[in-house]
This record gives C-alpha cells, structure tokens and sequence, in this order.
C-alpha cells in the first residue's frame, strides 16, 4: 500500500480506475487493514493480502480477483 513520495495503493487505485472503471486489483501491505484499504476495497480493488504471503497466498488472491 505504501510506496514513494507520498503516493500509496489507494492513490494509484484511484488513478487506475479513472482509466479503466471497473479493473480489479490486489493490493499487498506490511501492517493491518487500514481506512485506506477498507476504503480501497469499497472502490472494488479486489483483495487486499498482508505481507509477508506466500506464492499459494498470491496465487489464491489471482484466482478469486480473476473469478477462476
């Protein structure tokens, strides 16, 4: 969710959706759920997985936000 200067995974969702309404998304974070994730996830990011995850975490995370 956090990344440099200043910009974290909800602006760049945000962003990404101005775009392309609708694209799915996961979104990975080192601490618990915020505001800002829950508020992610209500946009319709797709998942949010907490770090550290694993391949299988991830993978699991690609299929649900995939609907596969």
């Amino acid at each position: 969710m956090i990344m440099d200067e200043g910009v974290d995974g909800l602006d760049a969702y945000e962003e990404i959706i101005q775009m392309q309404p609708g694209q799915k998304a996961i979104i990975a974070g080192g601490f618990s759920e915020t505001d800002r994730v829950k508020r992610a996830e209500k946009l319709g990011v797709g998942k949010y997985i907490r770090k550290p995850y694993t391949m299988q975490q991830l993978g699991k995370a690609i299929r649900e936000v995939m609907n596969v």
